[in-house]
């Protein structure tokens, strides 16, 4: 009942409750219940101080129950004391039965989802390892585990007394690919205490394991506030437990282990999970969300419902370590798991615990292993402990960072304290555990052995339930059907032995016995349950009630379907015709014969037709879910954040299914990019920003439907920081030395100073940057350069002193800067020191080098080497050398000359077999010097990772797994592995064996009186396995149902012992591997007895042709009868053969060859002879062996330089004989090239080149084929520089390449990007070029910077430019000795030849207005940038919005507008696009006002409504108005290089209406057509301006009428005039008239003829005679004649010339005829009064351009930046200008 109570206690305490709670049992009123122990039935929140809280389950003792309503009680554990709900609690019995029936009803409504494929093999859950009870101090860590078993793959959810536990903090639930299900309560609290359950749930049916944890003191004061003796809070777990699910929440396969790598390393982080929905999937570093960088990338891979997220980190660095958290959420829970990743460097680092100890329960007599992670440089030394007391005698093992010691047979007395200390010079670290042994004992929780499986049986028929359990103390058995125990009838058997299970209910009804039956079988160590679903099927059902026709709701209204049956019988649903199966949100339900369909929150996409079916019938109804507009619940707040940090932008929504827009600053953003993300989680949007910038400050705008809220974002700039500083240095004299630092920001202002003074860099002191990175180097150090070393960015400072010493001994000789090995070969490194006696030491980037296998040191008088064996890509690295106080390094190169991968073909399995229902796992080895990936195809199609199918790949392998092999899975599998320079293939056959087929019935092919002997041929498929043996059966005719069994592996068999004159019959089964086949048919009966007649030999089985390798075994057979036997002979090519291997028995004729060569080929025949005749056999055996090469695996690959020698030799076999092949790189050799020998009589065969060229690099192959096989060996021979070196060293000089060839040519440039391209060096260095490296150099700043390195291609696009900015760009080449020469472009200014246009032109014409919708049209833009226009992007918003919202895109110029509110006022804009980019829009100039319109009050006539319109046609004609026809005579009657002009008469009808105007289009020759303008209906002449110089266009006109546009009347096709040409020069005379002793006038006349194109102005240039160069000293306009021409040197003579431009270019020179002389006019005093007359005479210029002339001053170097110029008159203005590469302008 529900029972619903206020209660008030005393005049002290007085509170109330008010809770609805269900009631099973009432406590019986009157009984004393004082020391009885109870349990609370829920949770109860204390509401003061004299209450306790109480959790389901929890244990108390009653001290007073004399109020019927409030019981005084106390806990047991924590000696707490208070009142309770009386109605809260119940007795052990009651309880029990409470929680049961609680437990199985959630059970029920748990959601499967995943259903089993078509063919699959399904079975019921089953529990392989139960759990186990659990016994626990408070605040320990507890760990339950189980194991399952199930197809489908059962789900798993856990449950403390009737809650379901969700994932969290307090308990961690995994379940990984083991089926191993694990719940860690990561901190026990005694109200933890009580039942824990663990179902395994799938769509056959569940099963459960129970099981009790107990809570033992002392107690501890983790997570609560102590106050008073033992008084504390009781912790709420509300957080963590659920009610019911609906989905999955995220659960993780299993707890990852601590990661510790060294720097620079790849690293994968990996987590597998399950959950349904979909979970959003987080990661974090140090509690902070990961942010994006260059070296890491994040994936999510997906299958079905689990989920495998990923980050991998290429070259991890230092900074990058930490504890990593993966965070999964769903509308079920959250699930989260910590990964600690320590990145180790050479430096030295004191310990670190990565995986601390835990505790452990086990029982007596078990082992056990005490498991901790812990990192350090220089190894740890640990240590254990054991009470604190040192153990001595316990082994350690050591696998990388995990220290392990096994406790062997663990007894009572080893419980204790364990601990372990890991100590090395930097320091020490320890951490504990508790070991706790428990006694051991027979008992054990129940366990299902075996199960029943869902079942449907027939109405009236009898129902068997079986199953097996084990238990001890013996499990006590009950049954349920529906949750309600089940009574017993007549109808029912319930029997139970201890272990076997039956129940056995005859007569099956479908109303009484169809449902859900559970089995429970409890003891006093745990319960177990087991169920599954029974239906009893009926001939005839019908619906007595239907659905309804039709359901309309409203979003987030709960839909309920439901319709009635008139039997209980299950029944079928559909949505628009896909059935469902209640996995997903859509939940079916069946309460007898009720069936119902529940939608708890449908949605819009739930609109449509449901059915129900059962057997024939059906019911449908159609379900109409009408969307609820959403709303914000919480809008914007602006965000202030420091730069680098991740902004955080959040609204709430009220529907869980809308998204949001965002804008900033009005403008849409695209969330798609990186420095984004856009999250949706239930009713929450956020927009995060991350390693946000000054660049992302801003207004921004989200938009939900109509409805938008702003903020703003403040972002605080950082100064630019350190953040990796500066480190002591010690170096001798002659050394090189570098200081690095690295900066938050490339863009800083860096000071550096030696001890406190500025470092002035020289060709020895150089700085180099890099982006953020910045390195000083001292290319050889002097002793002078000791000193205190600082870098200063803003306010901070690094500092490091560097210590320059003089050698203690010197080197006789160094290493190489660069050692050069090939790949796969040893590489030594040699040095000589003055002294003999002296020690050294080698590294390898620091770290010191041992020897062992990989390393050889050896040290011979003042030699010293090192010899790295078959070095890989992996020791590439810097290797140093020391001596005393000095060292030398050297850099290892790896050369690699094959570069694609190979897989070891000999190590291949091309083949593999196995049995149905079993795994197999295809292994393929390879070599590649370089990372690949690897596919699998199967039959050509690609094979995806999924349950069924596992795919790893390491450095050296890749591997297939397949899980329960079955018809599907059988075929060819290709690998394919691949890396960046090529691929290659290998077929792998998988074939699934079976048992072989029936063999045909025996033959009787002899008998006597006490023999048979039998023939069978083989079966005609042997289940794709060889025939192991055979099994004979035979059958005495006297013996009744008798079959007596031979093994025998022949087709043939004598029986002897047997009874004259019985009748014998015979069958025979093949065997194979996987086990017996089927037997054959009975061969009829046979009597045992002599035959009479004689019979002549007769072949029953002939001889076969064989084909067998070289020195292999063959046997060559037949089988032969007559009477008597005959006498057998066999010949070989005719010729009787006599050798000791022959044999005839039971009529077998075998010859046996043990060790087969050429002579055994031949064709063999068997004859037989007796008194009734002869017969006989043939068969041929053929020799042959494919083909072998043999070679020396140093010769393969090979480096050898120009004129070297180079001869390889190759051994082959096979026969027959093979014929040899050799090829270069795929193609015959040409032998005037190289020579090749052949030598028969030793097999081989050479190819040699005495001197060796370029050319000759290169792949050489050697085949040898025959009829048996081929076979190919490829050798790698690369041809380097001719100059000599030790064979590990190659000089700088004389390998790194020359620079690129150039010129570098430009190929586009744009408004940003700039694309280069180059030829590659004329001489790469004897080497590969690795990469080229290109650098780019704005000419405003002169510094050059890096852009990318590129390798492979010798074309690259410069993007990021400034657009009008001019550039230099210089490229490049590095091999792997080292870098080139640059090759330097000449200066490019970043103009695009085309540009955007412009914006399109209105205003807009608005036609089919409605309330909520309208059209738009609008004119192309007047300029379309030079390229054609793509499309138009339209865009609107409301006038009281901030954020545009887009309409669409169009190709058209109009384009219709929906989704308006009717009276909103809208602004509309327009971008036109070609392929440069978007112009700048066309916005409306007033708002638009939605649904204003013209309307009438009354339906007029025609007539009336042209009235309106101010047209007054007469009535005879209204049924004839139409357009006007085209307009007529169309002629083109002037043509220049920009412009036509038209000219037409009106067209001959006017339609009925007066012509209301003109329009004129135009259309380039290969264009759309363009509208020009509209002119008045007088205008019938128009020139079009404008117009694309060179081009050919077609014009058109319309006329326009009140009804509309004419057709066109189209013009030929117009090429503009191309003749224009530059004009004539200027007319003479040139007058010349001095001003000054530095000024003179300059006059001139107009050209005779502009050459067809307007002049635009003049161009004046002078020369001083005693030099070479013009100099242009002004422009005017075209109406001016004139240039005062100031600045001139007194008595210097000039040469003056004019020149007149138009748009064609400059005309030739009007010329002065002589020098003029620069003089002082006659009479004029020297006074500075006559240059201020100059200065200020009026200009007559109306030009914007100046009239007086420009002079050069100066030519100046380029590293000068400051210049004093004299003789300046006083109290006169001087303008100056400074051109960069001048000399290029004025040639």
């Amino acid at each position: 009942m529900l029972l619903i109570q206020t209660i008030i206690l005393s005049e002290a305490v007085e509170f109330d409750i008010v809770k609805n709670i269900e009631i099973t049992e009432d406590v019986v009123p009157g009984e004393s219940h004082e020391g009885a122990v109870m349990f609370s039935i829920c949770m109860y929140i204390a509401e003061n101080a004299e209450t306790l809280n109480l959790v389901e389950g929890e244990r108390v003792i009653v001290l007073a129950d004399t109020n019927t309503d409030w019981w005084f009680v106390r806990k047991p554990l924590t000696e707490e004391k208070g009142w309770v709900p009386s109605n809260y609690l119940r007795d052990e019995s009651s309880y029990n039965r409470y929680v049961q029936r609680k437990l199985h009803e959630k059970i029920d409504k748990l959601p499967i989802f995943q259903k089993p494929a078509p063919g699959d093999q399904v079975c019921a859950p089953k529990f392989v390892e139960k759990l186990q009870p659990k016994h626990a101090r408070d605040g320990a860590t507890v760990q339950f585990e189980c194991q399952v078993q199930g197809n489908p793959r059962p789900q798993i959810t856990w449950f403390r007394q009737t809650a379901i536990i969700k994932p969290s903090s307090d308990f961690q639930i995994y379940y990984d690919e083991d089926n191993v299900a694990t719940l860690i309560i990561r901190e026990v609290f005694p109200e933890d205490a009580g039942v824990y359950t663990c179902v395994a749930k799938n769509s056959t049916g569940f099963a459960s394991s129970t099981t009790e944890l107990t809570v033992e003191a002392p107690l501890s004061d983790h997570g609560s506030d102590i106050t008073s003796g033992l008084s504390r809070k009781s912790l709420s777990r509300e957080s963590s437990l659920a009610d019911i699910l609906e989905g999955i929440p995220p659960t993780f396969s299993k707890k990852p282990n601590a990661i510790c790598v060294m720097e620079d390393a790849n690293v994968n982080l990996e987590c597998h999970l399950v959950a349904i929905p979909e979970p959003d999937i987080f990661w974090y570093v140090n509690d902070k969300p990961l942010e994006g960088d260059e070296n890491i990338s994040t994936d999510i891979l997906s299958d079905t419902h689990e989920y495998v997220s990923k980050v991998t980190f290429k070259k991890i660095k230092k900074s990058q370590e930490g504890t990593y958290s993966v965070l999964a959420r769903n509308r079920e829970g959250e699930a989260k798991v910590n990964i600690t990743l320590k990145v180790m460097t050479k430096k030295e680092e004191k310990p670190q615990i990565l995986e601390p100890l835990r505790d452990i329960v086990i029982c007596k007599g078990e082992n056990t292993v005490l498991t901790v992670q812990i990192s350090g440089n220089p190894i740890p030394e640990i240590k254990w402990f054991k009470n604190d007391k040192e153990i001595l005698d316990l082994p350690t093992k050591k696998e990388g960072t995990v220290y392990t010691c096994t406790l062997k047979k663990i007894l009572e007395k080893d419980t204790g304290k364990y601990s372990v200390t890991a100590t090395n010079s930097l320091g020490e670290v320890k951490c504990n555990c508790n070991v706790i042994v428990e006694k051991t004992s027979g008992s054990q929780a129940p366990l299902f052995i075996e199960r029943f499986q869902e079942k449907t049986v027939k109405e009236k028929e009898t129902l068997r339930l079986t199953a097996t359990v084990t238990g001890n103390p013996q499990p006590t058995v009950s049954w349920f059907r529906n949750n309600k125990p089940l009574l017993a009838s007549s109808k029912k058997t319930e029997l139970f032995d201890g272990e076997n299970i039956l129940l056995e209910i005859k007569n099956a009804d479908s109303e009484e016995d169809a449902g859900d039956y559970k089995c429970v079988a409890s003891n006093s160590f745990g319960t177990v349950t087991h169920g599954a679903r029974i239906t009893v099927d009926v001939e005839h059902a019908t619906f007595v009630k239907k659905l309804p026709n039709q359901i309309e709701l409203n979003e987030k209204e709960v839909l309920c379907l439901e319709c009635e049956t008139s039997h209980t019988i299950c029944t079928k649903w559909k949505f628009n015709g896909k059935e469902l199966n209640g996995m997903d949100h859509r939940e079916l339900v069946q309460e007898g014969r009720v069936h119902k369909l529940v939608i708890k929150q449908p949605t819009a996409f739930d609109s449509g037709l449901y059915e129900c079916f059962v057997k024939d019938q059906s019911t449908a109804s159609k379900v109409i879910v009408q969307a609820v507009k959403p709303e914000f619940l919480k809008k914007l707040e602006d965000v202030e954040i420091t730069e680098l940090q991740t902004a955080v932008l959040e609204v709430e929504i009220t529907s869980n299914s809308a998204d949001v827009l965002w804008y900033k600053n009005g403008e849409f953003l695209n969330t798609s990019i990186p420095k984004f993300k856009v999250q949706k989680e239930g009713h929450i949007r956020k927009l995060l920003i991350r390693n946000i910038s000054v660049h992302d400050d801003g207004e921004y705008t989200c938009s939900l439907g109509d409805q938008e809220c702003t903020a703003e974002v403040t972002v605080v700039e950082l100064p630019p920081e350190i953040t990796t500083k500066l480190e002591d240095k010690k170096a001798t004299v002659d050394e090189k030395v570098t200081f690095d630092v690295e900066l938050t920001k490339g863009d800083a202002l860096v000071h550096w100073y030696k001890d406190d003074k500025d470092i002035q860099f020289d060709d020895n002191t150089k700085l180099i940057i890099n982006g953020k990175h910045q390195t000083l180097v001292i290319e050889k150090a002097k002793l002078s350069d000791t000193g205190t070393y600082t870098c200063e960015v803003g306010q901070q400072k690094s500092t490091a002193k560097l210590t320059i010493e003089s050698p203690a001994i010197t080197w006789l000789t160094k290493l190489p800067e660069i050692t050069i090995t090939p790949f796969n070969t040893d590489a030594t490194f040699s040095v000589k020191l003055s002294h003999a006696n002296i020690d050294v030491k080698w590294y390898k980037n620091a770290e010191l080098i041992k020897p062992s296998e990989k390393y050889e040191i050896i040290s011979s008088g003042s030699t010293k080497k090192l010899i790295i064996k078959k070095v890989t890509l992996d020791d590439q690295d810097e290797y140093t050398c020391t001596a005393a106080n000095i060292k030398s390094k050297t850099n290892l190169k790896v050369e690699v000359i094959d570069k694609l991968p190979k897989i070891n073909l000999n190590e291949l399995n091309e083949m593999y077999k196995v049995k149905k229902g079993e795994s197999v796992t295809f292994h393929v080895t390879f070599t590649s010097p370089f990372t690949l990936t690897a596919e699998w195809f199967l039959n050509g199609s690609l094979v995806k990772q999924s349950n069924k199918i596992k795919t790893s790949c390491s450095k050296s392998s890749v591997s297939l797994t397949i899980e329960k092999v079955d018809d599907t899975d059988v075929g060819d599998y290709t690998v394919c592995i691949s890396n960046e320079y090529g691929k290659e293939n290998a077929i792998i056959k998988l074939i699934m064996i079976e048992v072989p087929m029936a063999p045909e019935p025996p033959t009787i092919i002899e008998t006597t009186d006490s023999t048979i002997t039998v023939h069978w041929k083989p079966p005609a498929y042997d289940g794709n396995s060889p025939i192991i043996n055979y099994i004979l059966e035979y059958h005495d005719k006297e013996e009744f149902m008798v079959w007596h069994k031979i093994e025998t592996t022949e087709t043939i068999y004598k029986l002897t012992e047997l009874i004259k004159n019985h009748e014998i019959t015979f069958k025979v089964a093949a065997v194979n591997e996987v086990g017996v086949g089927p037997p054959s048919q009975s061969s009829q009966y046979v009597i045992v007895t002599y035959p009479q007649a004689k019979k002549e030999p007769t072949i029953e089985e002939p001889l076969k042709d064989t084909t067998i390798g070289l020195h292999k075994s063959v046997a060559l057979s037949c089988i032969i009868t007559g009477i008597p036997t005959p006498e057998i002979k066999w010949l070989k090519n005719g010729k009787i053969i006599k050798q000791n291997d022959i044999s005839y028995e039971n009529n077998l004729a075998k010859i046996l060859i043990t060790n087969t060569t050429e002579k055994n080929e031949g064709t063999y025949t068997c004859r037989a002879i007796n008194d009734s005749g002869s017969v006989e056999t043939s068969c041929k055996l053929t020799i042959q062996e494919a083909p072998k090469i043999e070679v020396d695996e140093n010769i393969s690959s090979q480096i050898l330089r120009i004129k070297d020698q180079w001869k390889v030799e190759v051994k082959y076999k096979g026969y027959p004989k093979p014929k040899i092949l050799w090829t270069k790189n795929g193609e015959r050799i040409d032998e005037n090239k190289c020579k090749i020998y052949y030598d028969d009589w030793s097999s081989s065969s050479t190819i040699a080149v005495y001197s060796l060229e370029k050319e000759h690099s290169g792949t050489y192959s050697v085949t040898a084929i025959n009829v048996a096989g081929s076979s190919t060996v490829d050798f790698q021979l690369k041809i380097i520089a001719e100059k000599p070196r030790i064979h590990w060293y190659i000089k700088e000089e004389s390998g790194t390449p020359s620079k690129p060839t150039g010129p570098i040519m430009i190929n586009d440039i744009t408004s940003d990007s700039v694309e280069l391209e180059w030829k590659p060096p004329t001489d790469d260095g004897g080497l590969e070029i690795t990469k080229y490296i290109i650098e780019k150099c704005d000419t405003e700043n002169k510094k050059w910077t890096k852009v990318d390195e590129v390798k492979d291609t010798t074309v690259y696009n410069v993007q990021r430019l400034k657009e009008n900015a001019e550039y230099m760009f210089r490229i490049s080449a590095e091999n792997s000795v080292g870098i080139s020469e640059y090759l330097e472009s000449e200066p490019v200014t970043v103009k695009c030849k085309y540009y955007k246009p412009s914006k399109p032109q209105g205003p807009l014409e608005i036609n089919d207005m409605m309330d909520t919708s309208m059209t738009i049209k609008w004119l192309p833009p007047i300029d379309d940038g030079g390229l054609e226009i793509i499309d138009y992007t339209v865009e609107k918003k409301e006038t009281t919005k901030k954020a545009w919202q887009k309409v669409g895109i169009t190709e058209n110029t109009t384009i219709a507008i929906g989704e308006l509110i009717k009276g909103a006022s809208y602004m509309i804009r327009i971008f036109a696009r070609n392929r440069v980019g978007l112009g700048l829009p066309y916005i409306t100039e007033e708002p638009i006002l939605a649904g204003k319109r013209i309307s009438f009050d009354k339906n007029f006539s025609e007539k009336t409504l042209y009235a309106l319109m101010g047209i007054f046609p007469t009535t005879s004609n209204l049924s004839k108005l139409s357009p006007p026809s085209p307009p007529i005579n169309l002629k083109v009657i002037c043509i220049t290089s920009k412009s036509a002009t038209l000219q037409w008469l009106p067209p001959e009808w006017n339609g009925g209406f007066e012509i209301t105007g003109y329009v004129i289009e135009k259309q380039l020759l290969k264009g759309k057509w363009m509208k020009v303008v509209t002119l008045e209906p007088s205008v019938l002449q128009y020139c079009v301006e404008n117009l694309k110089e060179k081009s050919e266009y077609y014009f058109k006109v319309h006329a326009e009428n009140a009804v509309g546009l004419s057709n066109p009347t189209i013009s030929n096709l117009v090429s503009l005039e191309t003749h224009s040409t530059v004009p004539s020069p200027p007319t003479a005379p040139l007058e010349i008239r001095s001003l000054s002793g530095n000024a003179v006038d300059v006059e001139w006349g107009v050209p005779e003829n502009d050459g067809g194109s307007p002049l635009i102005g003049y161009t004046i240039a002078i020369k001083d005679i005693k030099k070479t160069m013009w100099m242009e000293v002004g422009r005017v306009a075209s109406d001016i004649q004139k240039l005062t021409v100031r600045d001139l040197h007194e008595n210097h003579e000039y040469l003056i010339r004019i020149f007149a431009r138009n748009e064609v270019g400059l005309s030739e020179p009007l010329e002065s005829e002589e020098p003029y002389r620069v003089q002082k006019p006659m009479g004029i005093e020297e006074d500075t009064d006559i240059e201020e007359t100059i200065m200020d005479k009026p200009s007559m210029s109306i030009s914007t351009e100046t009239t007086t002339s420009w002079m050069k001053e100066a030519g100046m170097d380029a590293d000068i930046h400051t210049y004093a110029s004299g003789s300046l008159l006083k109290r006169n203005e001087y303008f100056f200008r400074i051109w960069y590469y001048a000399r290029q302008l004025f040639k």
